[in-house]
């Protein structure tokens, strides 16, 4: 068990994706319980894992947290996304910073990770005008019951998202710089399909004023969505105060943005009034922007 972890009487803790469970005899580390019942030493002197990092991952939906021991100079994968009734993951916070699920993090001190919950959106789909032949839904890994399904639907139906396969949209992955150009591209009526969709949209995202062009295959966090959002009507000014608790961590760059994204319901807190703005954005949260966007 690392230092610094305590296992009381009928505990169990998770270490390191195992557990360990104490069945109401407490021993102290290094000592152990003889034939006549008497706690004796077995070990002399004291020690640490020097060469080690101790990473403690807190799910907040009532799993036990998990701890990793992770060796000094070495990179951490966080873990994939959970799952929480009511409730959208939007990342893994770590101080002042959130990850994204399946981030590589470089590991210099013992350090914790809290998942990060939004409440589930409530999100009415839109009427068509017009009557239209039902088309069956291809991915398979988007079900009716999820909180996403409308706005996946929606970016699906209207030719704003593809899928990563043609079954598959990947609701939980990240996404690029250059999907995202795409995504507005197509919403302006142009045509960005095939071998040279980066290039086409990557010209138009330059043309149009809405990106530099810069870092296509770099993931696009969320204040970065919501400024290309922004930009796309035309960099509106609004009188409207951030008092999310994160608000501190906005770009200066992403400020107007995102208080216009805040005012008008683009962006939501998490379930503690966080806007996480440093987050990756995944595939699921970009096709709600685009549903709200596009009411």
């Amino acid at each position: 068990i690392p230092k610094r972890v305590t296992l009381t009487n009928y505990g169990t803790i998770q270490v390191m994706g195992g557990s360990f469970v104490n069945n109401g005899t407490y021993v102290d580390y290094g000592k152990t319980v003889d034939e006549n019942g008497d706690i004796v030493n077995i070990i002399e002197g004291s020690g640490d894992f020097p060469n080690n990092w101790f990473v403690t991952v807190s799910y907040g939906n009532g799993a036990a947290d998990t701890v990793y021991r992770i060796v000094k100079g070495e990179d951490f994968i966080l873990p994939d996304a959970p799952s929480k009734p009511g409730y959208i993951f939007l990342g893994w916070r770590c101080g002042q910073d959130t990850f994204g699920a399946g981030d590589m993090v470089d590991i210099i001190s013992n350090a914790a990770f809290q998942a990060v919950w939004a409440n589930m959106p409530d999100i009415s789909p839109s009427e068509p005008d017009e009557p239209v032949e039902p088309v069956e839904f291809p991915f398979t890994d988007v079900s009716e019951a999820d909180w996403y399904y409308d706005a996946v639907y929606y970016v699906w139906a209207n030719g704003v998202m593809e899928g990563v396969e043609a079954d598959e949209f990947a609701p939980n992955s990240p996404l690029t710089r250059a999907m995202v150009w795409a995504m507005l591209a197509r919403l302006d009526g142009v045509e960005v399909s095939g071998d040279g969709w980066v290039a086409a949209a990557q010209e138009w995202a330059v043309e149009s004023g809405v990106s530099d062009g810069t870092d296509p295959t770099g993931y696009i966090t969320r204040e970065q969505l919501v400024t290309m959002l922004w930009r796309c009507k035309g960099s509106p000014a609004v009188e409207f105060e951030l008092t999310a608790p994160d608000a501190g961590e906005i770009s200066d760059w992403a400020l107007e943005a995102m208080r216009l994204a805040a005012a008008t319901g683009l962006i939501e807190g998490d379930e503690f009034g966080n806007l996480t703005p440093t987050a990756t954005s995944t595939r699921a949260q970009a096709a709600t922007f685009m549903l709200r966007f596009g009411k």
